[in-house]
Protein backbone atom coordinates (compact mmCIF):
# COMPACT_ATOMS: atom_id res chain seq x y z
CA UNK A 1 0.00 0.00 0.00
CA UNK A 2 1.31 3.44 -0.96
CA UNK A 3 2.05 5.96 1.79
CA UNK A 4 1.22 8.78 -0.66
CA UNK A 5 -2.53 8.33 -0.88
CA UNK A 6 -3.04 10.17 -4.17
CA UNK A 7 0.09 8.80 -5.86
CA UNK A 8 -1.76 7.54 -8.94
CA UNK A 9 -3.58 10.85 -9.50
CA UNK A 10 -0.35 12.84 -9.29
CA UNK A 11 1.88 10.50 -11.35
CA UNK A 12 0.84 11.94 -14.72
CA UNK A 13 4.29 11.55 -16.29
CA UNK A 14 7.26 9.17 -15.83
CA UNK A 15 9.20 11.99 -14.16
CA UNK A 16 6.42 12.66 -11.67
CA UNK A 17 6.12 8.96 -10.95
CA UNK A 18 9.85 8.74 -10.25
CA UNK A 19 9.83 11.81 -8.00
CA UNK A 20 6.91 10.46 -5.97
CA UNK A 21 8.53 7.00 -5.76
CA UNK A 22 11.68 8.61 -4.35
CA UNK A 23 9.62 10.61 -1.83
CA UNK A 24 7.77 7.44 -0.84
CA UNK A 25 11.12 5.76 -0.11
CA UNK A 26 11.96 8.61 2.25
CA UNK A 27 8.78 8.09 4.23
CA UNK A 28 9.38 4.36 4.44
CA UNK A 29 12.94 4.85 5.72
CA UNK A 30 11.71 6.77 8.78
CA UNK A 31 8.88 4.44 9.80
CA UNK A 32 8.94 4.86 13.58
CA UNK A 33 8.08 1.28 14.46
CA UNK A 34 10.84 -0.04 12.20
CA UNK A 35 13.34 2.45 13.66
CA UNK A 36 12.58 1.19 17.18
CA UNK A 37 12.70 -2.47 16.11
CA UNK A 38 16.15 -1.94 14.59
CA UNK A 39 17.51 0.13 17.49
CA UNK A 40 16.09 -1.67 20.55
CA UNK A 41 16.78 -5.34 21.38
CA UNK A 42 16.08 -7.47 24.44
CA UNK A 43 18.38 -10.45 25.04
CA UNK A 44 18.68 -12.41 28.31
CA UNK A 45 17.50 -9.52 30.48
CA UNK A 46 19.83 -7.10 28.70
CA UNK A 47 18.24 -4.17 26.90
CA UNK A 48 20.57 -3.04 24.12
CA UNK A 49 19.89 0.26 22.39
CA UNK A 50 22.34 1.12 19.61
CA UNK A 51 25.22 -0.45 21.51
CA UNK A 52 24.20 0.90 24.93
CA UNK A 53 23.66 -2.04 27.31
CA UNK A 54 21.19 -1.81 30.21
CA UNK A 55 21.10 -4.84 32.51
CA UNK A 56 17.47 -5.14 33.54
CA UNK A 57 18.48 -7.14 36.61
CA UNK A 58 19.45 -3.79 38.16
CA UNK A 59 15.99 -2.27 37.73
CA UNK A 60 12.78 -3.09 39.58
CA UNK A 61 10.42 -1.27 37.26
CA UNK A 62 10.42 0.10 33.71
CA UNK A 63 8.46 3.27 32.93
CA UNK A 64 7.76 4.52 29.40
CA UNK A 65 7.41 8.18 28.46
CA UNK A 66 6.60 8.86 24.80
CA UNK A 67 6.25 12.46 23.64
CA UNK A 68 5.60 13.96 20.21
CA UNK A 69 4.46 12.88 16.78
CA UNK A 70 6.57 9.70 16.82
CA UNK A 71 5.49 8.93 20.38
CA UNK A 72 2.55 6.63 19.75
CA UNK A 73 4.17 4.35 17.15
CA UNK A 74 7.37 4.22 19.22
CA UNK A 75 5.37 3.21 22.30
CA UNK A 76 3.62 0.47 20.32
CA UNK A 77 6.99 -0.88 19.17
CA UNK A 78 8.48 -0.68 22.68
CA UNK A 79 5.53 -2.65 24.01
CA UNK A 80 6.27 -5.32 21.40
CA UNK A 81 9.86 -5.54 22.64
CA UNK A 82 9.33 -5.25 26.40
CA UNK A 83 5.82 -6.64 26.91
CA UNK A 84 4.91 -7.11 30.57
CA UNK A 85 8.31 -5.80 31.66
CA UNK A 86 6.71 -2.36 31.34
CA UNK A 87 5.33 -1.25 34.69
CA UNK A 88 3.58 1.91 33.56
CA UNK A 89 3.73 4.53 30.84
CA UNK A 90 2.26 7.76 29.50
CA UNK A 91 2.06 8.58 25.78
CA UNK A 92 1.49 12.15 24.57
CA UNK A 93 0.99 12.20 20.80
CA UNK A 94 -1.25 13.42 18.00
CA UNK A 95 -3.07 10.08 17.80
CA UNK A 96 -4.01 7.47 20.39
CA UNK A 97 -4.17 3.71 20.94
CA UNK A 98 -5.13 1.30 23.69
CA UNK A 99 -2.30 -0.20 25.76
CA UNK A 100 -2.23 -2.77 28.53
CA UNK A 101 0.08 -0.81 30.82
CA UNK A 102 0.25 2.68 29.33
CA UNK A 103 -2.09 5.66 29.13
CA UNK A 104 -2.43 7.29 25.72
CA UNK A 105 -3.50 10.92 25.33
CA UNK A 106 -4.52 12.80 22.18
CA UNK A 107 -2.65 16.12 22.22
CA UNK A 108 -3.26 19.35 20.35
CA UNK A 109 -0.65 20.66 17.92
CA UNK A 110 0.76 23.13 16.93
CA UNK A 111 -0.95 25.14 19.66
CA UNK A 112 -0.72 23.93 23.28
CA UNK A 113 -3.96 23.67 25.24
CA UNK A 114 -5.43 23.03 28.66
CA UNK A 115 -5.90 19.34 27.75
CA UNK A 116 -2.16 19.15 26.94
CA UNK A 117 -1.40 20.60 30.36
CA UNK A 118 -3.65 18.08 32.10
CA UNK A 119 -2.08 15.13 30.26
CA UNK A 120 1.43 16.44 30.99
CA UNK A 121 0.52 16.65 34.67
CA UNK A 122 -0.37 12.94 34.55
CA UNK A 123 3.08 12.25 33.11
CA UNK A 124 4.86 14.35 35.72
CA UNK A 125 2.95 12.72 38.57
CA UNK A 126 3.92 9.29 37.25
CA UNK A 127 7.59 10.24 37.11
CA UNK A 128 7.49 11.51 40.67
CA UNK A 129 6.73 7.89 41.71
CA UNK A 130 10.02 6.62 40.29
CA UNK A 131 12.85 5.43 42.57
CA UNK A 132 16.61 5.02 42.25
CA UNK A 133 16.30 1.44 40.99
CA UNK A 134 13.77 2.26 38.25
CA UNK A 135 14.41 2.69 34.52
CA UNK A 136 12.62 5.36 32.49
CA UNK A 137 12.66 5.07 28.70
CA UNK A 138 11.69 8.42 27.21
CA UNK A 139 10.85 8.79 23.52
CA UNK A 140 11.36 12.42 22.53
CA UNK A 141 10.19 13.57 19.12
CA UNK A 142 9.11 16.59 17.11
CA UNK A 143 5.86 18.23 18.08
CA UNK A 144 6.68 17.62 21.71
CA UNK A 145 7.19 21.32 22.44
CA UNK A 146 3.46 21.95 22.03
CA UNK A 147 2.30 18.63 23.47
CA UNK A 148 4.49 18.73 26.58
CA UNK A 149 3.03 21.72 28.38
CA UNK A 150 3.16 22.48 32.12
CA UNK A 151 2.12 24.45 34.09
CA UNK A 152 -0.80 26.15 32.36
CA UNK A 153 -0.31 29.75 33.47
CA UNK A 154 3.43 29.83 32.75
CA UNK A 155 3.62 27.74 29.62
CA UNK A 156 0.34 27.01 27.87
CA UNK A 157 -0.94 30.56 27.47
CA UNK A 158 2.51 31.91 26.65
CA UNK A 159 3.13 28.95 24.33
CA UNK A 160 0.18 29.98 22.20
CA UNK A 161 1.54 33.52 22.03
CA UNK A 162 5.02 32.26 21.11
CA UNK A 163 3.67 30.10 18.29
CA UNK A 164 1.72 33.04 16.85
CA UNK A 165 4.85 35.22 17.13
CA UNK A 166 6.91 32.56 15.36
CA UNK A 167 4.58 32.76 12.35
CA UNK A 168 4.44 36.56 12.38
CA UNK A 169 8.18 37.17 12.79
CA UNK A 170 9.61 34.02 11.17
CA UNK A 171 11.34 32.84 14.36
CA UNK A 172 13.69 29.92 13.67
CA UNK A 173 13.29 26.71 15.68
CA UNK A 174 16.48 27.23 17.69
CA UNK A 175 15.34 30.61 19.02
CA UNK A 176 11.75 29.46 19.49
CA UNK A 177 12.69 26.41 21.55
CA UNK A 178 15.17 28.42 23.63
CA UNK A 179 12.26 30.65 24.66
CA UNK A 180 10.09 27.61 25.30
CA UNK A 181 12.69 26.13 27.67
CA UNK A 182 12.45 29.20 29.86
CA UNK A 183 8.65 29.33 29.95
CA UNK A 184 8.17 25.75 31.14
CA UNK A 185 8.78 23.42 34.07
CA UNK A 186 9.11 20.29 31.91
CA UNK A 187 11.34 21.44 29.05
CA UNK A 188 15.05 22.17 29.27
CA UNK A 189 15.74 19.03 31.33
CA UNK A 190 12.46 19.06 33.23
CA UNK A 191 11.53 15.44 32.48
CA UNK A 192 14.93 14.15 33.65
CA UNK A 193 14.56 16.21 36.83
CA UNK A 194 11.05 14.87 37.49
CA UNK A 195 12.35 11.29 37.07
CA UNK A 196 15.37 11.77 39.37
CA UNK A 197 16.94 9.61 40.84
CA UNK A 198 15.83 6.94 38.34
CA UNK A 199 17.94 6.01 35.31
CA UNK A 200 16.67 7.75 32.18
CA UNK A 201 17.26 6.69 28.57
CA UNK A 202 16.15 9.24 26.00
CA UNK A 203 15.38 7.92 22.51
CA UNK A 204 15.43 11.02 20.31
CA UNK A 205 13.75 11.36 16.92
CA UNK A 206 15.26 14.60 15.64
CA UNK A 207 13.20 17.09 13.67
CA UNK A 208 15.83 19.80 14.11
CA UNK A 209 18.07 20.86 11.20
CA UNK A 210 21.60 19.66 11.95
CA UNK A 211 20.37 17.05 14.43
CA UNK A 212 20.79 19.26 17.49
CA UNK A 213 19.09 16.62 19.62
CA UNK A 214 19.02 18.80 22.73
CA UNK A 215 16.62 21.15 20.89
CA UNK A 216 14.06 18.44 19.98
CA UNK A 217 10.82 19.06 21.91
CA UNK A 218 12.83 21.77 23.71
CA UNK A 219 15.19 19.26 25.35
CA UNK A 220 13.19 17.69 28.20
CA UNK A 221 15.91 15.12 28.98
CA UNK A 222 18.96 17.33 28.40
CA UNK A 223 20.76 19.59 30.86
CA UNK A 224 20.09 23.08 29.56
CA UNK A 225 23.12 25.33 29.06
CA UNK A 226 21.16 28.49 28.24
CA UNK A 227 20.01 31.15 30.69
CA UNK A 228 17.16 33.59 31.15
CA UNK A 229 19.55 36.24 29.86
CA UNK A 230 19.95 34.25 26.62
CA UNK A 231 16.19 33.90 26.33
CA UNK A 232 15.67 37.62 26.93
CA UNK A 233 18.09 38.44 24.09
CA UNK A 234 15.99 36.28 21.78
CA UNK A 235 12.77 37.91 22.97
CA UNK A 236 14.28 41.35 22.37
CA UNK A 237 15.50 40.27 18.92
CA UNK A 238 11.90 39.62 17.85
CA UNK A 239 10.33 42.42 19.95
CA UNK A 240 8.44 39.91 22.11
CA UNK A 241 7.48 41.67 25.33
CA UNK A 242 6.26 40.73 28.81
CA UNK A 243 7.27 37.07 28.80
CA UNK A 244 7.23 35.46 32.23
CA UNK A 245 10.35 33.28 32.35
CA UNK A 246 12.06 30.89 34.73
CA UNK A 247 15.62 29.62 34.97
CA UNK A 248 16.24 26.00 34.02
CA UNK A 249 17.91 23.74 36.58
CA UNK A 250 21.63 23.36 35.94
CA UNK A 251 22.68 20.96 38.75
CA UNK A 252 24.62 18.03 37.21
CA UNK A 253 23.27 15.55 39.75
CA UNK A 254 19.96 15.32 37.88
CA UNK A 255 21.67 14.23 34.66
CA UNK A 256 24.38 11.80 35.80
CA UNK A 257 22.09 8.81 35.13
CA UNK A 258 20.66 10.15 31.87
CA UNK A 259 21.69 8.69 28.50
CA UNK A 260 20.31 10.31 25.36
CA UNK A 261 20.48 8.38 22.08
CA UNK A 262 19.68 9.79 18.64
CA UNK A 263 17.72 7.00 16.93
CA UNK A 264 16.31 8.81 13.88
CA UNK A 265 16.87 11.95 11.85
CA UNK A 266 16.19 13.16 8.35
CA UNK A 267 19.46 11.64 7.12
CA UNK A 268 17.66 8.26 7.28
CA UNK A 269 15.01 9.61 4.93
CA UNK A 270 17.54 11.24 2.61
CA UNK A 271 19.65 8.09 2.38
CA UNK A 272 16.55 6.04 1.59
CA UNK A 273 15.62 8.53 -1.12
CA UNK A 274 19.14 8.54 -2.52
CA UNK A 275 19.17 4.75 -2.78
CA UNK A 276 15.79 4.68 -4.54
CA UNK A 277 16.84 7.44 -6.98
CA UNK A 278 19.93 5.45 -7.94
CA UNK A 279 17.81 2.33 -8.42
CA UNK A 280 15.70 4.36 -10.85
CA UNK A 281 18.79 5.34 -12.83
CA UNK A 282 19.45 8.86 -11.54
CA UNK A 283 22.66 10.38 -10.25
CA UNK A 284 21.68 11.29 -6.69
CA UNK A 285 23.36 13.60 -4.20
CA UNK A 286 22.42 14.79 -0.73
CA UNK A 287 23.09 18.54 -0.78
CA UNK A 288 22.48 19.24 2.92
CA UNK A 289 20.47 17.89 5.84
CA UNK A 290 20.44 21.09 7.89
CA UNK A 291 18.42 23.53 5.79
CA UNK A 292 17.53 26.55 7.92
CA UNK A 293 16.69 29.31 5.47
CA UNK A 294 13.71 31.31 4.29
CA UNK A 295 11.38 29.38 2.00
CA UNK A 296 11.94 31.91 -0.78
CA UNK A 297 15.74 31.88 -0.69
CA UNK A 298 15.90 28.10 -0.37
CA UNK A 299 13.54 27.66 -3.34
CA UNK A 300 15.69 29.97 -5.47
CA UNK A 301 18.82 27.94 -4.68
CA UNK A 302 17.17 24.54 -4.98
CA UNK A 303 15.45 25.21 -8.29
CA UNK A 304 18.82 26.14 -9.82
CA UNK A 305 20.31 22.73 -8.98
CA UNK A 306 20.40 19.49 -10.89
CA UNK A 307 21.41 18.40 -14.34
CA UNK A 308 19.91 15.92 -16.78
CA UNK A 309 18.91 12.59 -15.18
CA UNK A 310 19.83 13.69 -11.66
CA UNK A 311 18.23 14.13 -8.24
CA UNK A 312 19.39 16.56 -5.54
CA UNK A 313 18.13 15.95 -1.99
CA UNK A 314 17.91 18.17 1.10
CA UNK A 315 16.42 18.12 4.56
CA UNK A 316 15.68 20.59 7.33
CA UNK A 317 13.16 23.36 7.81
CA UNK A 318 12.58 26.61 5.98
CA UNK A 319 11.18 29.72 7.65
CA UNK A 320 8.05 31.50 6.48
CA UNK A 321 7.18 35.07 7.43
CA UNK A 322 3.45 35.64 6.84
CA UNK A 323 1.70 38.96 7.46
CA UNK A 324 -1.74 37.54 6.68
CA UNK A 325 -1.88 33.81 7.60
CA UNK A 326 -4.09 31.88 5.21
CA UNK A 327 -3.96 28.19 4.32
CA UNK A 328 -0.44 27.03 3.68
CA UNK A 329 2.82 25.80 5.13
CA UNK A 330 6.54 26.14 4.58
CA UNK A 331 6.75 23.18 2.18
CA UNK A 332 3.86 24.44 0.10
CA UNK A 333 5.55 27.83 0.00
CA UNK A 334 8.80 26.26 -1.22
CA UNK A 335 6.90 24.58 -4.04
CA UNK A 336 5.13 27.81 -4.99
CA UNK A 337 8.31 29.92 -4.86
CA UNK A 338 9.99 27.28 -7.08
CA UNK A 339 7.28 27.19 -9.71
CA UNK A 340 8.32 30.12 -11.95
CA UNK A 341 11.98 29.06 -11.80
CA UNK A 342 11.68 25.49 -13.06
CA UNK A 343 13.18 24.17 -16.29
CA UNK A 344 11.42 21.79 -18.65
CA UNK A 345 11.58 18.27 -17.18
CA UNK A 346 12.36 19.53 -13.67
CA UNK A 347 10.28 18.67 -10.58
CA UNK A 348 10.56 20.09 -7.07
CA UNK A 349 8.90 18.57 -4.01
CA UNK A 350 9.23 19.74 -0.41
CA UNK A 351 7.35 17.60 2.11
CA UNK A 352 6.66 17.51 5.83
CA UNK A 353 7.83 14.18 7.22
CA UNK A 354 4.97 14.13 9.76
CA UNK A 355 2.39 14.25 6.97
CA UNK A 356 1.02 17.71 7.75
CA UNK A 357 2.43 20.92 6.32
CA UNK A 358 0.32 23.12 8.62
CA UNK A 359 -2.61 21.64 6.65
CA UNK A 360 -3.86 18.17 5.76
CA UNK A 361 -1.38 18.10 2.84
CA UNK A 362 2.25 17.01 3.19
CA UNK A 363 3.33 19.40 0.43
CA UNK A 364 2.82 19.79 -3.33
CA UNK A 365 4.44 18.81 -6.59
CA UNK A 366 5.84 21.68 -8.65
CA UNK A 367 6.80 21.34 -12.32
CA UNK A 368 6.11 22.94 -15.68
CA UNK A 369 2.83 20.98 -15.95
CA UNK A 370 1.61 22.72 -12.79
CA UNK A 371 2.93 26.06 -14.02
CA UNK A 372 1.15 25.77 -17.38
CA UNK A 373 -2.12 24.81 -15.70
CA UNK A 374 -1.82 27.75 -13.31
CA UNK A 375 -1.35 30.05 -16.31
CA UNK A 376 -4.43 28.60 -18.01
CA UNK A 377 -6.45 29.18 -14.82
CA UNK A 378 -5.07 32.73 -14.44
CA UNK A 379 -3.70 31.98 -10.97
CA UNK A 380 -1.37 34.68 -9.66
CA UNK A 381 1.31 32.92 -7.58
CA UNK A 382 2.51 36.16 -5.98
CA UNK A 383 -0.99 36.96 -4.76
CA UNK A 384 -1.39 33.53 -3.17
CA UNK A 385 2.03 33.87 -1.50
CA UNK A 386 1.20 37.32 -0.11
CA UNK A 387 -2.03 35.98 1.35
CA UNK A 388 -0.39 32.85 2.76
CA UNK A 389 -2.63 30.65 0.61
CA UNK A 390 -0.16 28.30 -1.06
CA UNK A 391 -2.45 25.37 -0.16
CA UNK A 392 -5.36 26.90 -2.07
CA UNK A 393 -3.13 27.55 -5.10
CA UNK A 394 -2.10 23.90 -5.41
CA UNK A 395 -5.60 22.73 -4.52
CA UNK A 396 -6.81 24.53 -7.66
CA UNK A 397 -4.21 22.53 -9.64
CA UNK A 398 -4.98 19.17 -7.96
CA UNK A 399 -1.27 18.92 -7.13
CA UNK A 400 -1.36 18.66 -3.34
CA UNK A 401 0.31 15.56 -1.87
CA UNK A 402 -1.52 13.64 0.86
CA UNK A 403 -0.19 10.95 3.20
CA UNK A 404 -2.17 11.47 6.39
CA UNK A 405 -0.37 11.48 9.75
CA UNK A 406 2.81 9.43 9.29
CA UNK A 407 3.66 8.75 12.95
CA UNK A 408 7.14 10.16 12.41
CA UNK A 409 8.76 13.59 12.38
CA UNK A 410 12.33 14.24 11.24
CA UNK A 411 11.81 17.76 9.81
CA UNK A 412 11.16 18.30 6.10
CA UNK A 413 12.52 16.38 3.11
CA UNK A 414 13.07 17.96 -0.30
CA UNK A 415 14.02 16.82 -3.77
CA UNK A 416 14.64 18.39 -7.14
CA UNK A 417 14.59 15.93 -10.05
CA UNK A 418 15.63 16.62 -13.64
CA UNK A 419 14.51 14.06 -16.20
Amino acid sequence: MKIIKNFADLAKTPGRSDALTILEAGFRAINTKEVIRKAVHLTDHHLVIQGNNFNLAYYKRIFIVAIGKAGLDAAIALEEVLGDKIYRGVVLSNKTATFTRMQSFMMTHPLPSLSNTQATEELVNMLKETKEDDLVIAVISGGGSAMLCYPYALECQQGQELYEASIKYGINIYDLNLLRKHTSEVKGGGIAIAAYPATVVGLVFSDIPGDAAEIVASGPTYRDTTTIADAQKVADKYSIKKLQMRETVKDDKYFKKVTNILVASNILALEGMQQKAKELGYAADIWKADVNDTAQHFAQQFAAMGKKKSVVLAGGETVVHVDHPGRGGRNLNVALYSLPLLREGQIVISAASDGRDNTDAVGAIADTIARDKAKDLHLDADKYLREGNSYIFFEELDDLIFTGVTGSNVSDIMLTLVE
